[in-house]
């Protein structure tokens, strides 16, 4: 039987999850993280249904979708598989790049632990010096001997498979570049497929531990390319653009009233101006789950003011963004240029 009146549009938007350090298994990290988020269903029964990707890549992958409104598709993007051949000289490498600098070039909140890793490298070595280990062992059982061996074969393990994937991505040394290149690629190719397919409204992007690193990559090369696509915007006053920058800026100075609250609905106020002027943007949010990128200027950056340098470079992108500051007689102007 016909229906009069028009229909309402279904709205939909996919979830891209980005797993995080270690030997992960494809599908462990979505499926937990969707669980998670998902109510329980009224009407009983599972909360999501699983059908194939059409997106990625990789018959390993499947899609998540849930039951009620709005529907969201939830999308695995895994990498894990990329990062092989990991040895203990990558470690090494690496974490002697974070560890011999100057007490000050160490991000405040992690100079104690800094300090103390290198008390305890320089106990280890005079131990050695002394010969005191060789003392303390000598008497040892074979027992003991055997468990150490496993404990220490344990925890190679654990360290060549969680570290070594921090130690591999951070790190742009010769033998990781194309490895950096691959993961971020394949990435991109996934959230531009999401984006062009004309089947979503929106997309949001969540990140875990090292996962979230990969997202703010991701996020900042596939925005660069929008830009391809949106180079003759309709003219407009952009009122939401305006109100963005005030609320931004009110932040950044901490004036009377600013709240992440009221910036947070002008972003997505914004991000509602620019699709209708043609954007074809569809990311709204980038969730982080224990991430790195909260030590930006020690696994980014040589230090705290390099990584400053860096952001208002625009190198690495901030929230709210970098403004260009012009200094005046009396004072200075902060203004955004933007490339549309």
């Amino acid at each position: 039987m016909p229906t009069t009146g028009k229909s309402k549009k279904r709205h939909t938007q996919a979830v891209i999850v980005i797993h995080g350090m270690g030997e992960q298994r494809p599908m462990d990290t979505i499926r937990g993280f969707v669980d998670a988020v998902l109510p329980e269903p009224e009407q009983g029964g599972e909360k999501f249904f699983s059908r194939p990707d059409p997106l990625s890549e990789s018959f390993e992958l499947r899609v998540l979708q849930n039951r009620s409104q709005p529907r969201t598709h939830f999308y695995e993007y895994y990498w894990a598989y990329k990062v092989s051949g990991t040895k203990f000289g990558h470690i090494w490498s690496w974490l002697w790049t974070l560890m011999v600098r100057s007490p000050a070039r160490v991000p405040v909140q992690l100079r104690p632990l800094w300090m103390l890793s290198w008390l305890l490298i320089a106990a280890a070595a005079l131990s050695a010096g002394l010969g005191l280990f060789d003392r303390l062992t000598q008497n040892a059982s074979v027992l003991i001997s055997g468990a150490s061996a496993l404990l220490f074969g344990l925890l190679q393990g654990v360290v060549l498979s969680y570290l070594g994937d921090a130690a591999r991505y951070l790190s742009p040394t010769t033998e990781n570049i194309k490895l950096r290149q691959d993961i971020r690629a394949d990435g991109i190719r996934l959230l531009k497929r999401i984006q062009e397919s004309g089947e979503y409204d929106r997309v949001i992007v969540v990140g875990h531990s090292l996962g979230s690193v990969i997202a703010y990559d991701i996020l900042k090369h596939v925005w660069q390319e929008c830009y391809k696509d949106y180079r003759k915007p309709v003219r407009s006053s952009q009122p939401a653009l305006a109100q963005l920058e005030k609320a931004g800026e009110d932040l950044r100075r901490r004036a009377r009233g600013a709240s992440f609250k009221t910036y947070r609905q002008a972003q997505l106020d914004l991000w509602k101006e620019l699709r209708q002027l043609g954007c074809p943007w569809l990311v709204t949010d980038l969730v982080t789950l224990g991430s790195p990128l909260a030590h930006a200027a020690l696994l980014l950056a040589s230090d705290e003011a390099n990584l400053r340098v860096r952001q208002r470079q625009r190198e690495l992108p901030t929230n709210p963004p970098e403004p260009e500051i012009e200094r005046i007689k009396g004072g200075e102007i902060r203004r955004y240029s933007y490339l549309v």
